[in-house]
């Protein structure tokens, strides 16, 4: 049971009788657990309520003993919510098959119950030694993410803004140029980004006389775009 001088905690799981596991299992497993090693303890439980307890319910390392005959869809789905809590475990199976060898890897190990107590004991530790430093770059890929999240968000919602004031911008320039028999007109616009600081114009303005402007508002991006909408529409 839990003893709060313990210094590695474990949560014991079994899918049939947790009494038995404790007395078959754990007795040897705590008997060869290394010397150096903090004292273990152990929180009991059946395999549904381990699968339905929150993450901080459960002790950070688990030990999954599992008899003949256990259910497999019971067994997926306490592997996909310890998954999910992040907490790492050692399976112990009355025999391995190819299917059960393939759960093992990520932070789930698989033996068979002829296994050395020494090892599963031994692997216990190394998770409950490492478990505290990956529960935080856990937590901290998590907050990431969601910081990534919402960044991507915002951009997605900025592209949509310039990609609008792109079009309005462009909505100032000539549709077609003039065109006359001593004068050819053509023109290469491409903004360095969604809008320009740049814009033109020409007009015909009599049948003798064709007007036109170029100009360049100081800045860049969204400020000097605006200044040339505002140029445009002036002249």
């Amino acid at each position: 049971m839990l003893n709060p001088k313990a210094s590695v905690s474990i949560t014991l799981t079994a899918s049939g009788s947790v009494d038995s596991a404790l007395s078959e299992v754990w007795s040897a497993i705590e008997a060869s657990w290394p010397p150096f090693a903090g004292y273990p303890a152990v929180q009991p439980l059946t395999l549904d309520e381990a699968s339905n307890m929150l993450a901080g319910a459960l002790e950070p390392v688990i030990l999954g003993v599992f008899q003949e005959g256990f259910d497999r869809t019971a067994l997926y789905k306490f592997l996909a919510h310890i998954d999910d809590l992040g907490i790492p475990a050692v399976l112990v199976f009355p025999e391995l098959d190819e299917e059960l060898a393939c759960l093992g890897g990520h932070a789930v190990v698989v033996v068979d119950a002829q296994a050395e107590p020494s090892q599963i004991a031994a692997t216990l530790n190394a998770f409950a030694c490492s478990h505290p430093m990956v529960a935080s770059l856990r937590r901290d890929l998590l907050n990431a993410e969601r910081v990534q999240s919402g960044a991507n968000g915002e951009i997605e919602r900025l592209h949509e803004e310039m990609c609008l004031a792109a079009s309005v911008q462009s909505s100032f320039l000539p549709a077609e140029l003039p065109t006359s028999d001593m004068l050819d007109l053509s023109v290469l616009f491409r903004p360095a980004s969604y809008v320009s600081g740049d814009i033109y114009d020409a007009r015909r303005l009599t049948d003798y006389h064709i007007g036109f402007f170029v100009a360049d508002a100081v800045g860049h991006g969204v400020p000097a775009a605006l200044m040339t909408m505002v140029i445009a529409r002036s002249i």
